[in-house]
């Protein structure tokens, strides 16, 4: 029988460590970007990435090993994910949970009992017309905005209970609608501004310099390899005052990454771009999904690239949810339909 280990090229005696080592390179080779005249990539990289998602959590991980041993499926077939999965061990896969969330601004409702859901290693795109409420959910899950109702929960942990000052520790980053930037400041200084919540010299020990200098330095090296991996190497010296536009929003994304995130929220990134800019960041976004095993969180009005990137898409109007799906599901919903372009559903 075809089972997740054979798909990794791992045993059940392997590591985490080699899990993940083997997910990696497989990934690379079988991402759909790589195979684009393979009909079949997308499902493919799909069962790599659901393959992964059990195997590399721990809990999953003995279930489905409780799942081969009773001998439950038979015929040959892959084991689809959800049969493997209870309920406690669909949770461990669920990153964030937002439940009923209202948000009132007197007698403006900007969120009407929105409720969804992410799982770890999505790309899910939060999309609808101007005012429905996405860059408030934004608001709700970065802890600037305070909801009227509702709960958000983060791998496990009440959200709502966390100060906005540390989501950052939980592994939460974002990016801004408009660029939030320091620009006279370098490349490399705008990116391990970043890094700063990660710092283990604390204020004292700053004043009497004990740590703080090799701190700086792994910082440094951190932000530089950043910089090299999104193709800004080269101006990591340059202020950041005077860059274009895209490279701008590039440096944003790094500046993101150097908190070492596990789920980064992504407000509007394509806004501004080109069409071939756009395009490129839509490759980008995938890329360190895959390389920093991330979720993302991406709200953005680029429809052909929202749809070509997302794993599950959440479509609001008014700011209530009106579809939940798949790009394909969510395109062909007639009340998607009809908060873009006006049409009876």
């Amino acid at each position: 029988m075809s089972d997740f280990y054979a798909l990794l090229g791992v045993s059940k005696s392997s590591s985490q460590s080699e899990i993940k080592k083997a997910y990696r390179q497989r990934a690379r080779r079988l991402h759909p970007d790589t195979n684009r005249n393979d009909p079949d990539a997308r499902r493919k990289f799909q069962e790599l990435l659901d393959a992964y998602r059990v195997l590399a959590d721990p809990v999953s991980r003995s279930e489905y090993d409780a799942f081969l041993a009773a001998d439950s499926v038979s015929g040959g077939e892959l084991v689809p994910y959800e049969h493997v999965n209870s309920e406690r061990s669909q949770r461990s896969r669920r990153l964030l949970e937002v439940d009923g969330v209202t948000v009132r601004f007197g007698g403006i409702v900007a969120l009407d009992g929105l409720s969804f859901g992410i799982d770890r290693g999505q790309i899910c795109g939060l999309i609808g017309p101007n005012g429905a409420g996405k860059t408030t959910m934004f608001n709700v899950v970065s802890r600037i905005y305070e909801p009227t109702e509702g709960r958000v929960t983060y791998d496990g942990t009440d959200l709502l209970a966390v100060p906005s000052h540390g989501i950052a520790r939980l592994g939460i980053a974002r990016t801004f609608q408009n660029l939030a930037l320091f620009p006279t400041m370098s490349v490399l200084e705008n990116v391990m501004v970043g890094a700063h919540s990660q710092g283990r010299v604390g204020f004292v020990r700053s004043i009497l310099r004990l740590g703080a200098a090799r701190e700086n330095r792994e910082t440094r090296n951190w932000a530089g390899d950043l910089l090299n991996q999104l193709g800004l190497g080269s101006i990591a010296f340059r202020p950041a005052m005077g860059l274009p536009f895209g490279t701008l929003k590039r440096l944003e994304i790094a500046r993101a990454l150097a908190a070492r995130p596990r789920f980064l929220l992504m407000d509007e990134p394509a806004a501004g771009l080109t069409h071939s800019e756009v395009d490129e960041l839509g490759d980008t976004v995938v890329d360190i999904r895959r390389q920093f095993d991330l979720t993302v969180l991406l709200v953005e009005h680029h429809m052909s690239m929202v749809m070509k990137i997302s794993d599950h898409v959440v479509a609001m109007e008014f700011g209530r949810k009106i579809a939940e799906g798949t790009p394909h599901e969510v395109q062909n919903d007639p009340h998607v339909i009809s908060a873009y372009l006006g049409v009876e559903s």
